[in-house]
C-alpha cells in the first residue's frame, strides 16, 4: 500500500502470483522504418531488453500494451501481474515480453 504525495489518496498494489499468461501473435502492419520508430518511442518510455536479449516492458496503460503488440510482430508472451487498486480506478499491470524480437535491440 502506497501513499500518493499529491493527492493524499492511497494505491493499493496486488502482486498476482501462479498466473502463466498466453502468447499472442501479431501480424506485421507497418514498414520497417515506421516499426522501428514506434520500437524506440516505446523503449524511451517503459520499455528495456532483459538479461536473455528480449525487448520488454512492464505498464499499467492499456493503450502501451496495444502499441507494443503493434510494434513488435510476431510472437509476444502477455501476462497480468498484478493489480493496482485506489479510490478513483483499477489497473491492471501487464508484463509483455517479444519473443521473436530476441537480440535485435541493445538494451
Amino acid at each position: 500500500m502506497k501513499r500518493v504525495a499529491k493527492s493524499g489518496g492511497v494505491t493499493i498494489t496486488m502482486n498476482l502470483t501462479g498466473l502463466g499468461g498466453t502468447h499472442i501473435i501479431t501480424p506485421k502492419l507497418f514498414s520497417d522504418g515506421e516499426l522501428r520508430a514506434m520500437q524506440y518511442g516505446l523503449f524511451l518510455t517503459d520499455g528495456s531488453v532483459n538479461k536473455r536479449g528480449y525487448p520488454e516492458m512492464g505498464t499499467n496503460q492499456l493503450w502501451q500494451v496495444v502499441a507494443w503488440l503493434v510494434a513488435s510482430p510476431g510472437k509476444n508472451h502477455v501476462h497480468i501481474r498484478g493489480m493496482g487498486i485506489n479510490c478513483d480506478d483499477v489497473r491492471a499491470t501487464w508484463y509483455l515480453r517479444a519473443n521473436d524480437h530476441r537480440g535485435r535491440v541493445r538494451g
